[in-house]
């Protein structure tokens, strides 16, 4: 292969040689040689480009006579189209450069501005003019299998690009520059953006998990990251819109194509979450490019398969989803007033800049597209952390501006993480389109495997048995919900590693207490590599007093930050380096340099697990840390501390927290840290009476922050009331019952049960209460998993699987009626009808087999339920199986396939005497009539010569009743097919009488034509047309019938076949619908009646003409209604066979619709 060290042996391909005789133009395809294992040498896809503008320089490469026949390049300039014949088709493109010949003809164009192939060089006039064919034009005249053959490397192709496919390797794209990648409109990533995905996967990786420890290594964000679940809400624009969300995975956030906005307590997870959308945007890219920057991080696993196509043309792309470039940034970088791409810019390089030493990434790399057919994902954090109200709604009114000015989000989609917040509910929001999601807590797996990922990066030597021991301690009610929220969990995993032996504490604020004294044990280390012998050595050469100073910082560290939290919270501007050197200043020693000492303060705090760097300055590595350091200081204070709450409750003490204050963890540590202050117990005493404050009380108890008895009674029954109200949806009430629960109220099991048997509930919602009544082992447990299985709505594996847990707990027979009725469904499999069957004996073993004989007789069972009983009662040999199988069998409503399984097991109860056992039922007058000729069917299938007597002489009683009914006339044709499966003569007796019997229901009547029909018996012809002709049939049926008579009638067409269809075309009561029928039935006989002559004979088909007459006769004759002359001349003005019939033989001919007739153009080739 020219310029490689490769070699690619090619064969010519005889059966895609294609060549235009007119035109002379010939094209032969190669193959490559594949080796002995039948596998082809590995190459690069050619990628096809047309974009060619006037100027663009391209390379070509040919194989001239002379000294360079090896090879020689040229450069040549694009002139423009050209055309030599004017009348053909296309047109060539034509080039200009220096003078080439033979040799060049069939090499490929290399358009050097896209670094595409645009075409195929094929004139040249040997004096610097050359054109070319262009790429489209050259597949266009390939063979359609050359064209598919393209298509399925072009798929290849950006699959690998895209999706990161492992077995097709396309190193093309990774060669181009970034110039180059734009104007050929590559989905690809540029040079640049390159490096930006590698550094922005590196930052989130190293993303710092809150709760690591001084001594602990903080471990990668893949390695203990566990995917969350998200509950989908309303949007911000229609707050009033009904919950009809449902419980998805946290990725589903990104692939929504609207903004998103998700919502969470405090630490929930956001930050993460959003660091997992940057990896997830990556690994979308590829790792094609992550191998040439030498970067493994910037793939990773788990990403989402994007397919494009290659560019057909600038912009082109078939699939609408883009793909994403996440860019991080925290709120107060959108907060100043600067344009988008300059607030990018600064969030970035703050965020990823550290990972990227060698780029810049200015302000116009965000101001256009990443690339082409991608778009930028900025994923916004910290709203909340916003402390004015003014700068949360700056950013909220920028992202609407943003969407305002790019509508489908072609340039930029953007996610914010928040905490609830007094901006996101209200009216003054701006417009700003959201999808809504709200970030739920962990669940038990995820729980368990989030233990188990961060005690194995801990370095415990059996993480898994220790997770499970982890998991093991927070069983109860309120230590459940404390584990399960990812920020708590991570804390106290930590504890955990420290201490392995119980207890760990079980409230919140008791948590965060002991972290925070385990960071402060950590301060003590007396390893080399501890911060007080670091922070010594630093100070060593300034005197014995330096060290002894700065040996003394690491016990003022939680005070100090205390302080500094507090300052944040009331909005003081101050760094924390400012506000540490401050307030250290008159500890500095003469001695010790100003700069010396702002060093060693800046690494102690930074190294004490409290802080982390971000934009050159010192910040908390997580909110809830800050906010718990602000409120033991504020409780320090009696008179700030009662503020603090009439801000919470108001002046007075009287109304519940506004909805954000729910979630907010200064206040929720302020009210653990001042429970005994009085103002609060009114408070509480106070808002429990509304739901909102008795649900912020509950999660005040679910925090272990101890509450008033008779407060919370007053909640309880809020809570209860709050659960009726119909607007509360099955995801609310779940959350009130899990109040109750927490609260110690037992009500929570009627609220979960009422979820659980509600079918207007969600299936998630459903489940997830039963599954919570199972735990609670509730009363209504059973009931509530009964009556997801019986709802044919919800999942099969779902139905499946709460059918195995009733019969896990099944231990008396009181629910065996649903039982069988529900696993009669034939959607599930019959082990499970097995399963069903075993547990209803093994809960009755005395009374099971006179419990089945009462399901075989219960109406009000599905017929498969009933037959499950009796083959249970077949199966004990119970004497009164036979005759209740025979008379389900003979029930009208019972399908073939039922019949046969139930004459199956009749057959198994005795087959000595079932021969006789069928005639006796056949023969007995008392039984219902569908019984008998199910018995005497079975009879005749077992070869018995008595069946048939028997079926005639039940005919002869059949007839004999005169006020049988339908369900006798449909016993009648059943006695009538079986005597026509024995070839018995007096089945067409039945038969005939049957379609001619007038007080017969019109489906017998035709069915018994059908099977006259089917006989071959020459009657049934004129049977149909007395059915069609019969104005007492239903409208419906004598268009069957007509039908019928169409495939009956000998030769397919006559003269009475032709006016019986013309009179269901003009009757004036047809409906409309039967009248639709009638027309496309007269089309497709005219349509039949042409194909017995060649159409392009010049002699009409009698019949034809028949039907053109007709029509034209009643169209023209007075004696017909002016309604019956309108839909005869509809007829032949409308239908196309008809309208062809008139105008004459050239307008029918079939070619005109047959392809590859002289309806088709075929394109001429260009002479070349």
């Amino acid at each position: 292969m020219g310029g490689t060290d490769r070699e690619l042996r090619l064969r010519p391909a005889p059966d895609l040689y294609f060549r235009d005789p007119t035109t002379g133009l010939d094209l032969a395809l190669l193959r490559v040689v594949t080796d002995a294992g039948g596998v082809a040498a590995p190459a690069p896809w050619v990628l096809f480009h047309d974009d060619l503008r006037d100027g663009d320089r391209v390379w070509v490469r040919g194989h001239p006579e002379g000294m360079f026949r090896s090879g020689q390049s040229v450069q040549l300039d694009y002139q423009g189209p050209s055309s030599r014949d004017p009348d053909g088709p296309g047109l060539l493109e034509r080039f200009w450069g220096p003078p080439i010949g033979g040799g060049y003809s069939g090499s490929a164009i290399l358009n050097k501005r896209t670094g595409a192939v645009s075409g195929m060089l094929c004139t040249s006039d040997h004096s610097g003019s050359v054109h070319a064919l262009s790429a489209t034009a050259l597949l266009s005249r390939c063979p359609q299998q050359v064209q598919e053959l393209h298509k399925s490397a072009a798929r290849a192709v950006s699959s690998r690009v895209s999706g990161g496919v492992s077995d097709v390797e396309q190193p093309w794209l990774s060669t181009l520059t970034d110039d180059q990648l734009q104007s050929g409109g590559w989905a690809f990533p540029s040079r640049r953006l390159r490096g930006y995905l590698a550094a922005a996967a590196r930052a989130a990786e190293s993303h710092p998990y809150p709760g690591v420890a001084p001594g602990n290594v903080s471990p990668p964000l893949s390695t203990v990251y566990v995917s969350q679940h998200a509950h989908s809400i309303q949007t911000l624009t229609r707050p009033g819109k009904p919950d009809t969300g449902e419980r998805v995975s946290a990725p589903t956030i990104i692939d929504n194509h609207m903004d998103a906005l998700a919502v969470g307590g405090p630490g929930a997870g956001k930050s993460s979450l959003l660091r997992s959308f940057v990896r997830e945007c990556v690994a979308g890219w590829g790792d094609a490019w992550a191998r040439g920057e030498g970067d493994k991080g910037a793939g990773g696993s788990g990403g989402r398969d994007v397919e494009q196509s290659a560019p057909q043309s600038p912009g082109a792309r078939p699939d609408p989803t883009p793909l994403l470039v996440p860019v991080y940034v925290q709120a107060a970088d959108l907060v100043p007033d600067r344009p988008l791409a300059e607030a990018l810019e600064a969030g970035v390089r703050a965020d990823a800049g550290r990972y990227g030493p060698l780029e810049a990434w200015s302000a116009e790399f965000f101001r256009g597209p990443p690339a082409a057919h991608a778009s930028w994902l900025v994923l916004v954090d910290g709203l909340d952390e916003l402390l004015a109200s003014e700068q949360r709604q700056v950013v909220l009114t920028r992202l609407a501006g943003v969407r305002a000015a790019d509508p489908e989000g072609t340039m930029y989609r953007c996610v914010i993480a928040t905490r609830p917040v007094p901006e996101l509910p209200t009216s003054r929001s701006p417009v700003w389109r959201a999808a809504v999601f709200d970030l739920l807590p962990f669940d038990t797996r995820q729980l368990r495997d989030f233990a188990e990922r961060w005690l194995s990066a801990l370095g415990l030597p059996d993480p898994e048995c220790a997770a499970e021991q982890f998991t093991l301690q927070f069983g109860e009610r309120r230590r459940e919900a404390l584990v399960r929220v990812p920020l708590m969990a991570t804390m106290l995993c930590q504890l955990f590693a420290d201490q392995p032996k119980p207890p760990l504490p079980t409230t919140r604020h008791e948590v965060y207490r002991s972290f925070i004294g385990l960071l402060q044990s950590r301060q003590y280390s007396d390893a080399a590599s501890g911060i007080i012998a670091q922070a010594a050595g630093a100070a060593a050469k300034y005197g014995t007093t330096a060290v002894r100073t700065v040996e003394r910082l690491p016990a003022q560290v939680v005070g100090l930050a205390g302080e500094l939290a507090l300052a944040w919270l009331d909005g003081e501007k101050l760094s924390a380096g400012e506000l540490f050197a401050a307030r250290t200043e008159d500890q500095r020693p003469p001695e010790l340099p100003e700069r010396v000492w702002r060093e060693i303060l800046r690494e102690t705090f930074r190294r004490s697990g409290l802080f982390t760097e971000r934009g050159g300055d010192l910040v908390f590595i997580h909110q809830t840390l800050l906010e718990f350091l602000a409120a033991q200081r504020v409780a320090e204070d009696p008179r700030r501390a009662d503020a603090e709450l009439r801000n919470v409750f108001g002046r007075w003490g009287t109304r519940p927290p506004e909805e954000w204050r729910r979630h907010d963890s200064f206040t929720r540590f302020l009210i653990a840290a001042v429970t005994d202050r009085p103002l609060l117990g009114r408070a509480l005493w106070r808002c429990g009476k509304g739901w909102e404050g008795a649900r912020f009380i509950a999660e005040l108890v679910a925090d272990g922050i101890p509450v008033a008895p008779k407060s919370m009674r007053r909640c309880a029954d809020t809570l209860a009331a709050a659960a009726k109200m119909p607007e509360c949806t099955g995801f609310f009430r779940r959350e009130l019952a899990q109040h109750l629960r927490t609260l110690g109220d037992d009500r929570d099991a009627r609220i979960l049960t009422a979820v659980a048997t509600d079918p207007m509930v969600s299936d998630d919602d459903r489940i997830m209460a039963a599954r919570t009544l199972g735990a609670l082992r509730g009363s209504g447990y059973t009931e509530s998993l009964l009556s997801i299985a019986a709802d044919t709505d919800v999942g099969l594996l779902a139905r499946v699987e709460t059918m195995q847990r009733i019969l896990e707990g099944l231990d008396d027979s009181s629910h065996g009626r649903q039982l069988l009725a529900i696993v009669a469904d034939p959607v599930f499999h019959d082990g499970l009808r097995r399963d069903v069957v075993n547990a209803l004996r093994s809960a009755d073993p005395r009374g099971c087999t006179e419990l089945f004989f009462s399901y075989a007789q219960d109406p009000e069972l599905g017929q498969n339920a009933r037959a499950l009983a009796l083959r249970e009662l077949a199966t004990v040999g119970d004497p009164r199986a036979p005759a209740l199988l025979l008379a389900l069998a003979g029930e009208s409503t019972a399908d073939s396939t039922l019949r046969y399984e139930l004459m199956r097991i009749l057959r198994s109860t005795d087959a000595d005497r079932y021969a006789e056992l069928l005639a006796s039922y056949g023969a007995d007058s008392d039984l219902d009539p569908g019984t008998r000729v199910t018995a005497l069917g079975e009879l005749a299938h077992t070869g018995d010569e008595r069946a048939a007597d028997l079926l005639a002489s039940l005919a002869t009683e059949l007839d004999a009743d005169p006020v049988g009914g339908e369900r006798v006339q449909t016993t009648r044709l059943r006695v009538a097919e079986q005597l026509a499966q024995l070839n018995d003569p007096r089945a067409d007796e039945l038969f005939t009488t049957l379609a001619g019997d007038m007080s017969v229901a019109a489906p017998i009547r035709l069915g018994a034509a059908h099977e006259l029909q089917a006989t071959g018996n020459a009657s049934a012809a004129d049977i149909y047309v007395a059915l069609a002709a019969d104005r007492v049939l239903d409208e419906h049926a004598r268009v069957v019938a007509a039908q019928a008579l169409t495939e009956a009638e000998p030769g397919g067409h006559s003269p009475r076949l032709t006016a019986i269809l013309v009179q269901l075309v003009i009757d004036p009561e047809m409906p409309e619908t039967a009248r639709d029928e009638a027309f496309r039935l007269l089309d497709r006989y005219v349509a039949g009646v042409h194909s017995f002559q060649d159409p392009r004979n010049s002699h009409r088909p009698r019949p034809a003409e028949g039907v053109l007459e007709l029509l034209t006769r009643v169209a023209n004759d007075g004696n017909y209604s002016r309604l019956q002359r309108a839909w005869a001349a509809k007829a032949m003005r409308n239908l196309p066979h008809l309208r062809r019939l008139r105008e004459g033989p050239a307008s029918w001919d079939p070619a005109l619709d047959r392809p590859g007739g002289t309806g088709q153009t075929r394109t001429r080739l260009p002479d070349l």
